[in-house]
């Protein structure tokens, strides 16, 4: 429609239906909304609802409303049959006044008695079901076909904003912030994109949610001597509570038989263990409780003997060959996965195994490349630094699938005038590796690292080896 209501028309009929003002019908189809100051047999003053003051002479005012007026379009439904889409402007005992266009003095009337009934053009019965970080919206569609539904936000305080359209009768809005008062409205866009008026408000709180773990949970034990009782420090991290709350206190849990049972709270990062069975396993975690008393999940276990768990990680990085190598490659990279069980065997060694691919560029005339696959098993230690840095060596041997990619030897005047031929050769060879690593933990369970490794690959004819640079990521349990 040519006078199509916009969403700021909308909010400001909404807002005068609640202050329950005045409506001034100007003969020019204009519509005043206010408070009637005065009113004399020669003019009419209003004070506007933005402050402002207005005189309008009898002659121009069509009609003055005091009661609520619902300024949406509406279908009205007649016993003939046919339906009418229109204003409602005034009514009384026997007919309605209505306009087809609101802002035009353009009127009409109908008759009670030919009304069959009459529904408005606007969603009704908006609820909600309210989450951490999203509400789900769902509402009663109107009578009309509808184009789609605009839903309407602003937080406590705030103004309101479009979140998004749905082509539905429900809607979810994300990216809310947890324990915060938001407000919500739904309107109707018809296949003329005029927008209804706003359903109901539905006003609600997102959920608070538990605050977080601690994080940089690490355990030092005094180890003078391995069959007196040993004493051990706990520190973690300060833990934060992402809806804002506050944390007052840690609790310290240790694993009996039953499970994890509370074995004390402090305010302090740290946590002081006294006398503790060298033969006896002793595992802890720590929550953190927000003001509210809400426990967050485990933070990472520690333990007082050597815990096993598993290592994984990728690597990418770039080769390097040296002394015979290099003469038949330039350079070349790759990547490898390695899996580990640490502290399978004793506390800070790793065992596992490795494999990958790598790719080198030929550097001699009929060397044109190659390509590497290894499966080895590998040997590690990781030394803690700081609680959440580690650095050790690595060693790893087994055997490589090696093809090359070469230019055979071809003899006679032909081969100036022809594309020599390339072939292709695989064989399985023994290889080993020896290197450096440094290990980063990040939120106790993501992993980076860098390291340096010395390879080697052993032929019949003699050692090819090359340097091996990499950066990988991965996780540790």
């Amino acid at each position: 429609m040519a006078a199509a209501v916009t969403a700021a028309a909308v909010i400001a009929c909404a807002a005068a239906m609640e202050a329950r003002a005045e409506v001034v019908f100007l003969r020019d189809g204009r519509i005043v909304e206010g408070k009637v100051l005065n009113e004399t047999p020669a003019a009419v003053t209003v004070r506007k609802r933005d402050g402002s003051l207005a005189e309008f002479g009898r002659g121009a005012v069509l009609r003055i409303l005091y009661t609520d007026v619902y300024m949406g379009k509406v279908y009205i439904h007649k016993t003939d049959g046919k339906m009418v889409e229109a204003y409602v402007v005034d009514e009384d005992r026997d007919s309605y006044t209505v306009r087809t266009d609101l802002n035009s003095p353009k009127e009409m009337v109908i008759k009670r008695q030919d009304v069959l009934f009459m529904v408005r053009k606007n969603p009704s019965a908006l609820k909600e079901k309210v989450a951490q970080r999203h509400v789900d919206l769902s509402w009663l569609a109107p009578f009309n076909p509808v184009k789609h539904y605009r839903v309407y936000i602003r937080q406590r305080g705030g103004e309101y904003r479009l979140d998004g359209t749905s082509f539905f009768v429900k809607y979810r809005a994300t990216g809310l912030s947890c324990n915060t008062a938001y407000s919500a409205y739904v309107t109707a866009v018809d296949r003329d994109n005029y927008e209804s008026l706003l359903s109901n408000e539905v006003q609600f709180t997102t959920l608070k949610g538990e605050p977080l773990p601690p994080g940089g949970v690490a355990m030092k034990v005094d180890r003078k001597d391995k069959k007196k009782p040993l004493n051990a420090r706990i520190t973690w991290d300060r833990a934060q509570d992402p809806c804002g709350g506050a944390i007052t206190n840690y609790r310290l849990y240790r694993r009996g038989a039953g499970g994890y049972a509370l074995a004390g709270a402090t305010r302090d990062t740290a946590w002081d263990l006294k006398n503790l069975d060298p033969l006896e396993k002793h595992r802890f975690v720590i929550r953190s409780v927000d003001d509210r008393g809400i426990e967050s999940s485990n933070s990472r276990v520690v333990s007082a003997d050597p815990m096993p768990g598993a290592l994984i990680s990728a690597r990418g990085g770039c080769l390097v060959p040296l002394r015979d190598y290099g003469r038949l490659y330039r350079f070349g990279f790759g990547g490898s996965l390695a899996v580990y069980g640490k502290n399978l065997v004793s506390r800070w060694v790793d065992i596992g195994a490795e494999s990958g691919f790598y790719y080198l560029y030929g550097k001699a005339g009929y060397v044109k490349s190659a390509w590497l696959v290894p499966f080895m098993a590998a040997l590690g230690c990781r030394v803690p630094f700081a609680g959440w840095i580690s650095i050790g060596p690595r060693a790893s041997f087994g055997g490589v699938y090696d093809r090359v990619k070469y230019v055979p030897e071809t003899a006679g005047p032909a081969v100036m005038f022809l594309d020599p031929p390339v072939k292709e050769k695989g064989a399985v060879q023994m290889m080993f590796s020896l290197g450096v690593n440094c290990s980063f933990t990040v939120k106790d369970i993501a992993l980076l690292e860098v390291g340096a490794d010395y390879r080697g690959i052993i032929e019949k004819g003699g050692l090819m080896d090359f340097m091996s640079f990499y950066a990988g990521a991965g996780a540790t349990f």
